[in-house]
């Protein structure tokens, strides 16, 4: 799949609301698509340095993950908190105990 391609098939499911979720360096193809514009946005910074025009118009924070407007960003390094985050926008967790547990889970620690 070339890039045109894959920016339409983003743009196409951003519209129509299904939930996004990209972890690293795949946020370029985001930045492409255009859709993370005026959204905030993450990734490890090396992926952001060597990619800033691609995320014109975007919020870039260096946080571990990013979550809005159906879109989940994060970190290539935050893969427990990214579990997490799609979990959460999938309303996969009954409680809060049930997402931190899941957590603990993820990072070797349940």
């Amino acid at each position: 799949m070339d890039n045109e391609t894959s920016a339409a098939f983003l743009k196409e499911a951003y519209s129509m609301g299904i939930p996004i979720a990209s972890m690293c360096a795949s946020a370029t193809l985001l930045g492409e698509a255009g859709i993370l514009q005026g959204h905030k946005f993450t990734c490890l910074p090396h992926t952001y340095e060597h990619n800033k025009d691609k995320f014109i118009g975007a919020v870039y924070t260096g946080e571990k993950v990013e979550t809005g407007n159906n879109i989940i960003t994060a970190k290539g390094s935050a893969f427990p908190e990214f579990t997490i985050a799609v979990g959460d926008l999938l309303g996969m967790w009954r409680n809060e105990q049930q997402a931190e547990k899941a957590l603990q889970f993820c990072k070797g620690n349940g």
